[in-house]
Formats: structure tokens, sequence, C-alpha cells
């Protein structure tokens, strides 16, 4: 028997636990902006656009956790609406 080495792609965990904080990250900045009320409903609906071009463009790339995110953010939008 003759040892040989494995080769392995880098781990794709790492890589999605990386996207997960991320998105966390601008989904908990974004909530603080909600807490304090001050969004118009120009605003409001300017970032539910944004969000749900982001959640496509996710989905799109195959990171379902950031785009269920965005989705999240979108439906909570729509609610202050």
């Amino acid at each position: 028997i003759t040892p040989t080495a494995i080769i392995k792609a880098i781990d794709d965990q790492l890589v999605r636990s990386k996207e997960k904080d991320l998105a966390e990250e601008e989904t908990k900045k974004t909530k603080s902006q909600l807490g304090g009320g001050k969004l118009s409903k120009e605003e409001i609906e300017n970032l539910i656009a944004e969000y749900s071009t982001k959640m496509k463009q996710a989905s799109d790339e195959l990171e379902f956790y950031k785009a269920a995110e965005y989705r999240d953010m979108v439906k909570e939008l729509e609610a202050m609406l």
C-alpha cells in the first residue's frame, strides 16, 4: 500500500459561515435604523427594493441563508408601510 495525499477544495463551510456573519451584520444595522422609527415611507420603499434585489442575487449565487435574511428584512419593512 502506497500512501497518497488527499487533495480537497477549501471547505465551503468556512465560506458559508463568513457570508452568514456578513448578512447578520447588515440585518442588525438595518434593524437599528428601524428601531428608531426614523425612516420615511420613501426610504422604506427604497430599502425594500434594495433588499429584494440583493435577495434575488444571493439566491442566484446559491447563498440561501443570505437570501433568507434579506427576505425577512423585506417582510419586516413591508409590515411598516
